[in-house]
């Protein structure tokens, strides 16, 4: 067969200096063979010798000179007729280059992205295309796909993530064929996130927890949220682009309003756009915060003189942050400027009105008010400035004395009031005056007051003559009178009295006229006697004789005119006598009898009065015998049996001398007699001439009973071992002292106190029978005045002889008085304070001694400072703008005395620098961004206003810190960008208040995109020890494993007691911190613990909580103090002690006992307790020979010098196992 060729050679593009393949085939019989032509001429010289032999030319290396055209032949056979001719041409060609191997595609979902199969050939060359997807050949007539045939490249219309992956362009020409890859990502907006979880919540933010959802093959730039307020469905989105990175997300969501409701929804964006929100959180309401608002439009008004009443607004409601519970009413006298403001709550909320009570007269009040909630209160009102109405003047007028007396009048002088008392103007003044005994029969008069006059003076007039008077003085305003001021008493002077009043003639004898008379009318003064004169006159009235006088003392109202002449008329004249004069005479007529004879007896004896030892008794006169009785004799008789014959024993009873000068005798009173006892009497008289006989015996008369005479003998005071009691010891008095059948004892002490103050009480009832008597509750280191008296049902005797004694010393029972502390500065609180008031000081004090510990968090131990007498001391070295807890104690050589409660308020230190925020991390950290979060200094030293970050790179110290703007007091966190890739930074930052800028907390980190995303792992709270628990305060210790490559920023505890709910402890701990001994504990209760650990991405999970801890029991008054019970092996137990508080047991203890037993739970199967008794130095015991791990109860007491125990203490405790 005829060779025909049946491909080739044709066009062939080739490149310059690649190898070319000019391809000819033919088929024809026998077998072809192939020669060459170039440019029409064969071509010879081929390398190798069988180049194109096969149908294939080779041109190893194409030159320019290689352009050209090529002729193949085919032939079989040695004739022309056997060839077959073809020729082609050889073309150069730019070479093909690959513009992309493998490249990635971001397509937007919904759109038409374009794919390039990045190879580019030249012009000339004829290049097929094919694209593949998966593996899979793409069907170029499907609607999605189109295929440009020129260029190669390919359309894909409508991608969604079903598109998402790598394609292959294959790419083939006459210059070779290539291979490309492209990846195509379809990009969409992102999926809505979860509902976001709400925790961490506080009054004006909470934390935001939520998972991203798929992110649409865009990184997530940022988050929006959402905020819903469904109380009065308002909705907002928060203006801040929140980043979060991690697979939770968290966000504190700040400037919300306190107990709020709130409602949150999320939605994340990425380069495409944004998700859809996500539904909304469940409702949430902010943590109570004190009211934000300053109340305004205070009203006050006067009530009274010592009452104003303040009104107020209500605040509007979205200021009450929270449930309003009331408000504090703060009020001061104006200008006392070191006088704390006093409080009073005003409850409930819906009242807005107060009435103060309890004030000063006449005086402005500064008064201010703050609302109160259950999470504190407000800020304070301005003030407001009341005055309290006028009142009666509350002093007296001072220093009244009398400046000059006559026997009419009588001039007053005094001093007004204190101005600070006048409660008002001073208008006038009364002067009240009364008779000496006549109170009932009181006379006023009034003065005007002279303001212009040092002293205020008044004449009184219209007075009686010689009289004593009372007088007092009230000052008076327009509202009242003052209280009078201490009473002058006075007396009128002496004048001249009035004549005797009804002179008249008693007894007319023979030489003598008795006569009588009644004082003057007007006395005026003080009689000092009476002036009798006498003289004979005839029939006609007319005297024949001298005058003679005589003068009789001013309390005689009588006078016996003697040595007259029988049977004679004489003229009596009477005047009356003061200092001032003598008064006019009263006149009268007597005519004397026959001579004198002796008298006859006296008779009818009966008695008018008795008492115990004096009786009255009277009798008729007998004949006078015409001459006056000058004495009278009264003889006694008091014999048991009496019979009245010549053997009676009579005493002399009484002997009247000239009875005829004595007024209105008989009766006469007998004195000096036995109480209860009978007696009888009888009386004879005497004139002149003799005796008379004795009248006859009177009847019997017993006098009664009387109170006794005598108080107990021989007092003896003896100490006991109790220093506030004294036994009291006595001998009874004579029997013949009582007066009574019975009798009993009254004690009357008197304390001896300062400044002449004296306490006295009396103790009564004690029986007849008793010689001792024990005295109790006295007050310590004081003097007593003891007395003793006799009492029946009568009356009382007189009281014996004081007896001084002093009880002894002891430990104040009292607090110094007056304690003040004030802020001085920053650091430092003065404190000064009083005397122990003298009832509680019980002794000498010695010094004083200072406790002060912080308020701030739970009640740690006081610091003790020990001072000698003073009475003020500086604190310093103190937490400036923090609160103090300070206590002062008064001791004597005996011991520590009672400490003082707390001030109210505590007091404070001054406003200073505040100490480093606390909780500084780093939630997000990538290649250039930082985002930096903190909370408020743990001593804010102040009002915090702003804060400000810093930071710099971690060098050799010569970069440049960097300063943001500063931060509102509501932001803690920043957003720092612009870092530079894989540096150390080290940020700070700072707290302000107006003392400036305080501590810097500082921490490193290192911006890289590869972060570790890794919570830190759960901590271990490690075994709590006996010796870290005491009856208020446990110590709490913990352990973290793997850190995970990322620094703990800090730790927080949480605490719960038995079974109920945990709680935060509030101080903030450090990533250092693995310990915090935990206060203000109860005791004898169960508690819990559990820590978390927090880095840069987030917390960890809360430790396993430890196994509950008890609390040591709390001493009992008088009981052994801060008593600690270690079992330190398996079978032994340590108890170690403080001895009780003098205060508390008032006694000397001797010993201790310490008693153990093994604790039933039946208590009726409880075994005795063996006891162990210990001398009083002892502070410690071992135990030993228990069983282990065994229950024990353990008692603890002290014992006093008469073996009675004090209060024990008691505690269950189990021994340790091996």
């Amino acid at each position: 067969m005829a060779p025909y060729i049946y491909y080739g050679p044709g066009v062939v593009y080739a490149v310059r200096g690649h190898v070319a393949r000019i391809v000819c085939r033919a088929r024809g019989s026998p077998p072809i063979t192939y020669t060459w032509e170039k440019n029409g001429r064969k071509i010879y010289n081929l390398n190798p010798p069988d180049n194109g032999k096969n149908g294939t030319y080779v041109i190893p290396i194409v030159q320019w000179s290689d352009v050209a055209q090529y002729t193949c032949i085919a032939s079989n056979g040695k004739t022309l007729g056997d060839m077959y001719k073809s020729s082609g041409r050889l073309e150069l060609v730019t070479p093909t280059v690959v513009v992309n191997k493998s490249i990635t595609i971001y397509g937007s979902k919904g759109s038409d992205p374009y794919l390039y199969c990045g190879v580019r050939y030249d012009k000339k060359v004829n290049v097929t295309y094919r694209w593949y997807f998966a593996g899979d050949r793409i069907d170029d007539s499907s609607w999605r796909y189109k295929v440009d045939k020129r260029w190669g490249r390919l359309t894909i219309s409508s991608v969604s993530e079903v598109d998402n992956g790598i394609y292959r362009c294959d790419s083939s020409s006459g210059v070779g064929d290539f291979s490309t890859t492209i990846e195509l990502v379809v990009q969409a907006p992102p999926y809505k996130t979860t509902i976001p979880q709400v925790d961490s919540i506080r009054p004006d933010s909470v934390r935001l927890l939520w998972k991203s959802g798929y992110d649409g093959n865009s990184a997530i730039q940022y988050f929006r949220i959402g905020v819903k307020i469904p109380i009065n469905k308002t909705e907002h989105t928060l203006p801040q682009h929140v980043m979060a990175s991690g697979l939770i997300k968290k966000y504190i969501v700040p400037g919300l309003t306190p107990y709020t409701q709130y409602q949150f929804r999320m939605k994340a964006v990425n380069y495409v756009g944004a998700s859809p929100w996500s539904d909304y959180s469940a409702v949430i309401q902010t943590r109570e915060a004190a009211p934000s608002y300053k109340l305004k439009n205070l009203k006050g008004t006067a009530v009274n003189e010592n009452t104003i009443e303040v009104t107020w607004e209500d605040p509007p409601k979205s200021t009450h942050n929270g449930i309003l519970r009331g408000y504090y009413v703060n009020w001061r006298y104006q200008g006392a400027t070191t006088v704390d403001f006093r409080t009073h709550k005003v409850t409930p909320a819906t009242t807005r009105k107060l009435r103060i009570k309890g004030l000063i007269v006449n005086s402005r009040y500064e008064v201010k008010i703050q609302m109160y909630n259950d999470a504190g209160a407000g800020p304070f009102s301005d003030l407001e400035y009341i005055k309290t109405k006028e009142g009666v003047p509350a002093s007296a007028p001072r220093n009244l004395a009398v400046k000059n007396v006559s026997s009419r009048s009588v001039v007053l002088q005094w001093d007004e009031p204190p101005q600070q008392f006048w409660n008002g103007d001073i208008t006038q003044y009364t002067i009240r005056l009364w008779e000496f005994d006549k109170k009932d029969q009181v006379e006023q008069r009034v003065a005007k007051h002279d303001g212009a006059a040092f002293k205020q003076v008044f004449n009184v007039t219209k007075l009686k003559t010689y009289t004593q008077y009372t007088f007092e003085v009230s000052a008076q305003n327009s509202v009242g009178a003052s209280p009078y001021s201490n009473d002058v008493q006075v007396r009128t002077t002496e004048d001249i009295p009035s004549a005797p009043q009804n002179l008249q003639i008693v007894d007319q004898f023979s030489d003598t006229i008795s006569v009588n008379w009644v004082r003057p009318r007007e006395v005026n003064g003080v009689l000092t006697g009476y002036i009798v004169k006498h003289w004979k006159v005839d029939d006609q009235g007319r005297r024949t004789g001298e005058i003679k006088q005589e003068e009789v003392g001013g309390g005689a109202l009588q006078a016996g005119i003697t040595d007259l002449l029988a049977r004679t008329r004489y003229m009596i004249e009477v005047a009356a006598k003061t200092n001032a004069g003598v008064s006019k005479s009263a006149k009268i007529e007597g005519w004397t009898q026959n001579v004198a004879e002796l008298p006859g007896s006296p008779t009818v004896l009966h008695f008018l009065e008795i008492n115990a030892t004096a009786l009255e008794l009277n009798w008729q006169e007998g004949w006078k015998g015409n001459s006056p009785i000058i004495e009278y004799y009264i003889q006694g008789n008091n014999e048991t049996g009496f019979a009245n014959d010549h053997n009676s024993e009579w005493f002399k009873a009484l002997n009247v001398k000239d009875p005829y000068k004595i007024y209105n005798l008989p009766p006469v009173i007998i004195e000096n007699l036995i109480p209860a006892t009978t007696y009888r009497f009888r009386v004879r008289a005497k004139n002149k001439v003799g005796y008379s006989s004795f009248s006859t015996v009177s009847g019997d008369v017993t006098t009664s009973q009387a109170w006794p005479w005598s108080p107990p003998d021989n007092i003896r005071v003896r100490r006991t071992q109790y220093r506030g009691e004294v036994l009291l010891n006595w001998d009874p008095p004579p029997r013949e002292t009582w007066n009574s059948e019975f009798i009993k004892y009254t004690i009357e002490l008197q304390e001896n106190g300062e400044r002449g103050n004296f306490t006295k009480f009396t103790i009564s009832g004690i029986r007849g029978n008793t010689k001792r008597y024990r005295l109790t509750s006295l007050k310590k280191y004081t003097t007593y005045e003891i007395k003793m008296k006799t009492v029946n049902q009568l009356g009382d005797s007189p009281y014996s002889p004081a007896i001084i004694h002093q009880t002894q010393e002891y430990v104040p029972e009292a607090p110094p008085s007056n304690i003040r502390a004030i802020g001085m500065s920053g650091s430092s609180i003065h404190i000064s304070w009083g005397e122990v008031p003298e009832s509680g000081r019980n002794g000498i004090v010695r010094g004083y001694k200072i406790f002060y510990r912080l308020v701030q968090y739970a009640p740690q131990d006081f610091i003790e400072i020990k001072l000698e007498d003073v009475k003020q001391y500086t604190l310093k070295n103190l937490l400036g703008y923090t609160r103090y807890d300070i206590r002062i104690l008064a001791y004597t050589q005996i011991g520590d005395g009672v400490r003082s409660k707390h001030l109210q308020p505590y007091p404070r230190t001054l406003e200073t620098k505040p100490g480093p925020p606390s909780h500084l991390r780093f939630p997000t950290v990538t290649s250039s961004v930082v985002v930096v979060t903190w909370a408020p200094p743990e001593m804010t030293g102040g009002n915090i206003t702003q804060y400000r970050v810093s930071y710099r790179l971690r060098d050799d110290g010569s970069s440049k810190l960097v300063t943001r703007p500063t931060l509102a007091l509501t932001r803690r966190s920043d957003s720092i960008t612009g870092l530079s890739v894989e540096k150390f930074y080290i940020f700070e930052v700072q707290a302000y208040t107006a003392e400036g800028w305080g501590e810097k907390v500082s921490a490193e980190i290192y911006t890289s995109q590869d972060r570790n995303s890794e919570k830190p792992e759960r901590p271990i709270i490690l075994p709590i020890s006996d010796s870290d628990i005491t009856w208020r305060s446990i110590k709490v210790r913990w352990a973290v494993g793997r850190r995970r490559n990322q620094p703990i920023r800090y730790f927080t505890l949480r605490l719960r007691k038995a079974q109920g709910a945990w709680e935060t402890h509030p101080k903030p701990l450090t990533g250092d911190d693995d310990e915090l001994e935990v206060w203000d504990l109860e005791s004898n209760h169960l508690y819990s613990f559990e820590v978390t650990a927090t880095n840069d991405v987030g917390t960890s999970p809360p430790s396993k909580p430890s196994p509950p801890v008890r609390t040591l029991a709390k001493s009992m008054p008088g009981s052994p103090r801060e008593v600690r019970i270690r079992s330190s092996t398996p079978t032994s137990f340590t108890i170690t002690w403080k001895p009780p508080f003098l205060a508390d047991i008032e006694t000397t203890i001797t010993k201790y006992r310490v008693s153990y037993r093994i604790h039933e739970p039946n208590p009726s199967r409880n075994p005795d307790y063996l006891d162990v008794f210990l001398t009083e130095s002892r502070r410690e015991y071992l135990i030993t020979g228990l069983h282990e791990y065994t229950l024990y109860d353990i008692r603890l007491n002290a014992i006093d010098a008469i073996n009675d125990n004090l209060p024990s203490y008691l505690e269950t405790r189990r021994t340790s196992a091996e």
